[in-house]
């Protein structure tokens, strides 16, 4: 019987008890007592090699299936911001792209309500997409290469900004910061009361929708399908995403995750501080705005329909090639099980003419996914002529609001979409909806702006302003302020 211990380094034997070899000094290995042979001792070291290499190929499957929801240590320890700036709405504010962090265009308000009477009307230059932003009595704008602010109460500039590239998307405001995103691969910051600069970050292509500010971290994404967070007070980065497309629009942000959807369909839900995926949903059709929060639903739109997911829901990639194949062999007309719906998904609409109908699904859209699969909920047979939801949605936690080519905008529930209202207009809306209190704005393409109640559909009145909206209305301290295409911002009140 042996029980020496053997170096697994230089393979000498040593004295029984060793713990170290007298030769090398590596850790020693006791055999046991069969393994008296060089062959048998070999044979032991092969198996430990397997029992390790199997430990070892089990934990790196369960870290990969896992990881989605595990968080990244490095960006934790290392990346911190070094400010805890957010874009944060409250009364006299509009801070950002869709009024808050979850682009809802939605905020409460309690006060007198804007009666459509014109105060002002001044012209800023030609026309962008970037809506006004206003911030403790300042309107902020971005123009073709100019950044604007305005004071809110005088209509005069305040300063202007000449930035090393075009302006393109709407502005954001944090505190005494306001970040612009730029064409010519630039995000700025500038000091929200002089207009000077603090720092800028240069990307790989031009920065595309609206940045968005929260916990101290700015979140833009850019042309070729790249999201950047960046540290609010310096600029550097502290995590990136590569979406595989292009991303098209600015991030909604809730519960500390953020939602991005890319233009070939895809809806990404990331953890906001580490950038660690939370789920992945393939819509299977181009998606043209922003993904939208309300309550715990995601609201995006694609290929002229709506759909709703959970925003909580936790999806592993791997399960789309998997129902990539069912639809194929479903196409082929071969016997297979139901394709699972997306994760998360629980809705879909399209526009209807008389409420709730028997189902029949929309050719070339998203049920490309779904063939052999369930029908879908009652109330997704399309109004005739291919009526398509075509502006973003404004969401409340019980509500969706978005508008339709049939010259229509709609009111659906956010429970199962159904249609609660839908209000007739003079032509076809062509921005996101605003809702304020109880109130929904929004503008055509014959330049009419109207107020609607939102829990009714009733018109409260509407407003000729000459041209249509080239963004979004925004709303601060009780007055609406309206851009429009022929250059002009309008006060409302």
């Amino acid at each position: 019987m042996n029980n020496s211990p053997i170096c697994p380094g230089c393979g000498s034997e040593n004295e029984p008890g060793a713990a170290k070899c007298i030769n090398c000094g590596d850790q020693l290995i006791v055999m046991p007592a069969w393994a008296t042979s060089g062959s048998q001792r070999n044979l032991l070291r092969r198996k430990r090699i397997v029992l390790w290499s199997s430990f070892v190929i089990i934990l790196a499957a369960f870290t990969w299936v896992n990881y989605p929801f595990l968080p990244n240590p490095i960006i934790l320890i290392f990346s911190t911001p070094t400010s805890d700036v957010s874009s944060s709405w409250y009364p006299g504010k509009w801070p950002m792209n869709g009024g808050n962090l979850s682009g809802s265009a939605s905020v409460p308000w309690t006060g007198e309500y804007p009666e459509g009477v014109e105060l002002d009307s001044i012209y800023v230059g030609p026309s962008t997409r970037s809506a006004p932003v206003i911030s403790n009595g300042t309107v902020y704008m971005g123009g073709e290469s100019t950044v604007f602010a305005i004071n809110a109460d005088t209509s005069k500039t305040s300063w202007e900004s000449q930035p090393t590239g075009p302006v393109h998307g709407t502005l954001a405001v944090a505190n005494d910061t306001l970040f612009v995103p730029l064409r010519n691969k630039e995000i700025l910051a500038l000091d929200a009361i002089s207009g000077s600069r603090r720092w800028s970050f240069k990307a790989e292509s031009p920065f595309v929708g609206s940045p968005s500010v929260d916990k101290g971290i700015v979140y833009s994404s850019t042309q070729k399908g790249r999201l950047y967070a960046l540290d609010a007070g310096t600029g550097n980065q502290i995590w990136t995403m590569d979406a595989g497309d292009a991303i098209t629009s600015a991030v909604a942000i809730t519960d500390n995750k953020i939602a991005v959807g890319v233009s070939t369909g895809g809806l990404f839900i990331r953890d906001a501080r580490t950038g660690d995926n939370r789920s992945r949903v393939r819509i299977g059709g181009l998606i043209t705005h922003p993904p939208v929060v309300g309550g715990k639903s995601v609201y995006i739109v694609s290929n002229g329909t709506v759909l709703s997911f959970d925003v909580d829901s936790r999806a592993l990639p791997w399960a789309y090639p998997l129902r990539l194949i069912w639809t194929q062999l479903s196409l082929w007309q071969l016997p297979v099980p139901t394709p699972p719906d997306p994760a998360g998904f629980r809705w879909h609409a399209t526009p209807m003419e008389d409420g709730p109908k028997t189902s029949t699904p929309v050719a070339g859209n998203a049920e490309m996914m779904y063939v052999g699969a369930t029908p879908w909920p009652e109330f997704s047979t399309p109004v005739a002529g291919n009526a398509e939801f075509i502006t973003a949605p404004a969401a409340t936690s019980d509500a969706i609001y978005i508008g339709s080519n049939n010259n229509s905008v709609y009111s659906l529930s956010a429970k199962d979409g159904k249609m609660l209202w839908k209000f007739d207009a003079s032509s076809i809306p062509v921005v996101q909806p605003t809702v304020v209190g109880e109130r929904l704005y929004f503008g055509t393409s014959d330049g009419t702006l109207y107020s609607v109640d939102r829990i009714n559909g009733q018109e409260e009145w509407s407003l000729e302003l000459g041209s249509p909206l080239s963004a979004p209305v925004t709303f601060a301290s009780g007055v609406l302020y309206a851009r429009t295409e022929d250059g002009r911002l309008h006060q409302i009140t």
